[in-house]
């Protein structure tokens, strides 16, 4: 026994064994068209906080149809903004913003492979020593996270991620011993449904809304919120739960700040919709810094400056139908050579 614990030992201090835990993150922007704007904008802008928290690139699998900063109807081209600056040049999120799966491939079957590590890209090499982060940004239906259709319109859905899978995801996951801890923070209409009666060791969820309520978007046009450096973006900046939990981090850094304590803030800020916690309660002392990243802090780069946050954070809440309504009034409104391809039935 004691010769093998000192090989053991041996191993260690060589190098030939590893017992330090990573984190890793999975981002996904679940629809694409200008008219969701924000949901790409707050993938980007969550891509940077995890880095800017210290977390590799190698870490972090983002998914985006990464179609809105090109789109003829992006105003600011090649560009991504997830908070307004009306007289500044803003913070292009999309700059260095590095998506591993996009268009065609943004799929549910691509999104389950990632989390079970399969498949041919970038998936998660995670062991029962490591932290995962899951942010999902998009639309929802009860009981369904909805993935982007390569047809039609940006509100027309791919195949969804059903409850059901969702759940058997994880206790997969959970099984093969694929993490230590998982954090999901779910931002959909109806995305309390996604985790009712979940029960998988280990996993704490957050969803923006309770299972009969639609999500909230913020930075919109018609409250003259989407301007950055003079020029009116047209789509809303930002959804509210998302922006709410990194303008957090950009402010506070994430450190010192347990989940339970992030929680409290984006309920603070994010009141619309009722913002509810499931699964496992018993690391909620743990630091945010320990799965929003890698619990150090390596660029200053994306964060906000306090005061530049304080003038943003007035901005009203507009919800997901109320968003759609007013683009399509938006569009309707504009002559023929303002709308470009957008066609009325």
């Amino acid at each position: 026994m004691a010769r093998d614990m000192l090989h053991l030992c041996m191993l260690l201090v060589a190098g030939a064994i590893t017992c330090s835990a990573t984190n890793w993150a999975v981002i996904v922007a679940g629809s694409k068209g200008f008219m969701n704007y924000r949901h790409q904008a707050n993938a980007c802008h969550a891509y940077h906080v995890l880095r800017n928290m210290g977390m590799a690139s190698d870490n972090i699998i983002l998914m985006s149809f990464n179609d809105v900063a090109t789109a003829d109807m992006n105003p600011i081209k090649g560009k991504l903004f997830n908070k307004p600056d009306a007289n500044g040049p803003g913070n292009d999120v999309y700059r260095g913003c590095k998506v591993d799966y996009e268009s065609a491939d943004v799929t549910v079957e691509n999104f389950i492979g990632i989390m079970q590590g399969d498949g041919e890209g970038k998936v998660l090499k995670t062991t029962d020593r490591d932290n995962i982060f899951v942010y999902f940004v998009g639309h929802g239906v009860p009981g369904e996270s909805q993935f982007p259709s390569m047809y039609g319109v940006g509100e027309l859905p791919g195949p969804p991620l059903h409850k059901a899978a969702l759940h058997k995801l994880l206790k997969d996951m959970s099984q093969a011993r694929k993490f230590k801890k998982l954090v999901y923070y779910l931002e959909t209409c109806y995305s309390g449904s996604m985790f009712a009666d979940l029960d998988v060791p280990g996993v704490y969820a957050v969803s923006s809304a309770n299972a009969t309520e639609s999500g909230w978007g913020t930075y919109c046009p018609d409250d003259h919120a989407d301007v950055v450096n003079g020029t009116r973006v047209g789509s809303c900046l930002g959804d509210g739960f998302g922006v709410s939990w990194m303008e957090d981090i950009d402010r506070n850094g994430g450190f010192h700040e347990s989940l339970e304590d992030q929680y409290h803030r984006i309920t603070s800020r994010y009141n619309k919709s009722n913002v509810l916690q499931f699964g496992s309660r018993s690391f909620l002392d743990d630091e945010t810094s320990a799965f929003i990243g890698n619990g150090t802090q390596i660029s200053q780069e994306h964060f906000d400056h306090a005061d530049s946050l304080d003038k943003a954070v007035d901005a009203i809440m507009v919800s997901a139908p109320q968003i759609e309504l007013q683009f399509w009034a938006r569009q309707k409104a504009k002559g023929p050579e303002e709308r470009g391809s957008v066609i009325f039935a």
